[in-house]
C-alpha cells in the first residue's frame, strides 16, 4: 500500500467512521477502472471527485476550469462560471463547485448567490471549503438520476439567458 493510500484511509477512516476503509480504496480503484471512467480521465483537467452525503461515497468524474491564480476580476469569474453552468448542463450534473475565491468575486447582489449553498470539502474537512451551485434538482444525490429530460433549475436558466443577452 502507497503512502497516499494510507492517508487517504485514515481521512476517509475518520470522517465516515469506517470498520473497514479498504472496502472504500477498492470501490475507488473499481471506478476509476472503469473503461468509460478512464477515458474521461485522459482529458485535459479531470480528475475524480469524492463526496460524502449519509454515510456513502459518491464518486463522479469532476473539471477543474481555470486556476485561481489567473482569476482575478469579477469579468473572470463569471467567465468561469458561465462555463462551469455550461458544461453541467450539456453533461447532466447535478451541481457544481466553486472556490470560495471565486464565489467572493462575484457581487453581493449575483442571482448565483441566492442559490449557492456553503460546503466543506470530503477529504480536506475543512469548514466553507467553497460553495454548492445546484443546476439541475436531485432529490436524492446518491441516485443519479438526472438525464436528457431533467429540466435545468429556473435560477441557473435565467443567469444564463441574461448573461448570453448582455454579451449580445
Amino acid at each position: 500500500m502507497h503512502l497516499h493510500q494510507l492517508y487517504l484511509i485514515k481521512n476517509i477512516n475518520k470522517l465516515l467512521n469506517l470498520k473497514n476503509p479498504e472496502e472504500f480504496v477498492q470501490a475507488f480503484r473499481n471506478y476509476g477502472n472503469n473503461p468509460s471512467i478512464q477515458m474521461q480521465l485522459k482529458k485535459l483537467n479531470h480528475g475524480i471527485s469524492v463526496e460524502i452525503k449519509d454515510n456513502t461515497a459518491i464518486f463522479d468524474v469532476a473539471v477543474q476550469l481555470g486556476r485561481m491564480r489567473d482569476i482575478t476580476t469579477v469579468k473572470d469569474a463569471e467567465t468561469v462560471l458561465r462555463n462551469a453552468l455550461s458544461i453541467a448542463i450539456k453533461s447532466h450534473q447535478p451541481k457544481i463547485h466553486i472556490r470560495n475565491e471565486l464565489y467572493n468575486l462575484l457581487p453581493d447582489t449575483h442571482p448565483i448567490k441566492k442559490i449557492a449553498k456553503e460546503y466543506n470539502g470530503t477529504i480536506r474537512g475543512g469548514a466553507g471549503d467553497g460553495y454548492e451551485i445546484p443546476v439541475y434538482a436531485q432529490p436524492d444525490p446518491r441516485i443519479d438520476n438526472v438525464d436528457i429530460n431533467s429540466p435545468v433549475i429556473k435560477e441557473v436558466m435565467e443567469y444564463l439567458f441574461n448573461a448570453k443577452l448582455s454579451n449580445s
